[in-house]
């Protein structure tokens, strides 16, 4: 995985989001957020940036990353946490963007309860899109069982199937 591909693919995961959170606007909000991991996504995202940027600018581990997860739902309706998850994707598009191939491989200092774990960059980047699908599939599957359709959630990469919103993303 290169650099440019890795940004490109937060750049589809970002447009995914986008859709999903319109569709989820036309849902009752707490229905939507109980049934989902949608706080539980979005935490995990600010975790996530906060230590790949330490990571990538030399900084020591954040040892205050558990305050990411407290409050467990930090947001009343759609808007701000809409609002949270576009600026979580900015972030992490210029990231990505920025990034090096050699940077990649590159280590990154995983604050865990049981003390500090060290991986790679390229890994961890991994995991959190895998994440973000695996969620993202979740909340796919509760839209579908809805009268609200289910926003296109792959695709993004194909140049004449893309929506014209992804154009805000790659």
């Amino acid at each position: 995985m290169t650099s440019r591909t890795t940004a490109r693919i937060d750049g589809a995961d970002g447009s995914a989001g986008h859709g999903r959170d319109r569709a989820a606007e036309q849902r009752d909000f707490e229905a939507f957020a109980a049934a989902n991991a949608r706080f539980h996504l979005e935490i995990v995202r600010m975790a996530g940036n906060d230590m790949l940027e330490r990571a990538v600018q030399g900084l020591p581990p954040n040892l205050e990353a558990g305050r990411f997860f407290e409050p467990e739902e930090p947001f009343a309706t759609c808007a701000p946490l809409a609002g949270a998850q576009r600026a979580a994707d900015r972030r992490l598009i210029a990231l990505c963007s920025g990034l090096t191939d050699a940077q990649l491989d590159g280590p990154v200092q995983v604050p865990r309860r049981d003390g500090i774990l060290v991986d790679r960059i390229g890994r961890i980047l991994a995991h959190l899109f895998q994440h973000q699908i695996h969620h993202r599939g979740q909340a796919h599957a509760m839209l579908a069982g809805t009268p609200v359709p289910p926003p296109q959630l792959d695709e993004f990469f194909l140049a004449y199937d893309r929506h014209p919103s992804t154009a805000a993303f790659l």
